[in-house]
């Protein structure tokens, strides 16, 4: 019979999620693992659970809103939340519903880095810290292999196939989608300009509706120094978050 559980929320990342709970898994000593979901991420949950599941394990896809009414409080003593994925409203009913089931203030747990002057992630500085005690899961799990990203996103290799600047980065757990602007569009007029960026959205659109918005990164390549490209990269930069880089000695 299980005594230590920890919930995990699952938000729009899997990934992400999949890596907590990974490191949870290993790290931990917990022996019952919660996914809390909604209704948009329960798929993402049930993936998660289908992935990682054996015989040894206890991993349970519950809606977030009935673990109280799902749990028996004599059963479980020592309750653990992971605290991160999932929005605050989430959150705060899961924070709420484990105090009503034993009248105890549950650990929380939460991704703690350290970031280098450049503002990238010290990955030998990732752990899970509690936040009560200070207690630590040390070796994070980083790496999400491109397979294991394909189930999680439910998704197959031929979406590589149909968009090539598509490519899994597996030390950031994300897709990375890469715009390569022809080199003849230095020439574009405007309407041209216009029409090109009409055609990246709608490639972004598709992707993020197939990923999920928060599971791709964006960067366009091989921009012309120009006015107008600059301003395109600014238009496009209000809805999507793109990376530019800019060619070197184009025309002005």
């Amino acid at each position: 019979m299980p005594t230590k559980a920890v919930i995990l929320p699952v938000g729009n990342s899997p990934a992400h999620c999949y890596r907590v709970l990974r490191s949870l898994l290993d790290g931990g000593d917990f022996d019952l693992f919660i996914l809390a979901v909604t209704e948009e991420t329960k798929l993402s949950g049930e993936l998660i659970q289908k992935i990682i599941s054996s015989d040894n394990l206890i991993v349970e896809v519950i809606d977030y809103k009935i673990i109280k009414d799902t749990y028996d409080s004599s059963n479980i003593i020592e309750w653990n939340i992971f605290a991160g994925p999932g929005t605050m409203k989430m959150f705060l009913e899961i924070l709420d519903q484990t105090i009503l089931l034993n009248n105890q203030h549950p650990s929380l747990w939460c991704y703690h880095h350290q970031k280098t002057k450049n503002g990238n992630i010290k990955q030998e500085t990732v752990k899970i810290i509690c936040v009560n005690d200070n207690r630590t899961i040390s070796g994070f799990i980083n790496i999400v292999k491109k397979n294991t990203a394909l189930k999680l996103y439910d998704v197959d290799n031929d979406i590589f196939r149909t968009y090539d600047n598509l490519e899994w980065v597996e030390g950031i757990a994300k897709f990375s989608y890469a715009v390569k602007v022809p080199q003849e569009a230095i020439d574009y007029n405007k309407i041209e300009c216009r029409d090109y960026e009409n055609q990246i959205i709608h490639e972004v659109n598709i992707l993020q509706s197939k990923i999920g918005k928060h599971s791709i990164n964006f960067k366009m390549e091989n921009l012309p120094n120009t006015p107008d490209w600059a301003v395109l990269l600014a238009r496009i930069n209000q809805h999507y978050k793109f990376k530019g880089r800019y060619r070197l000695n184009d025309k002005n």
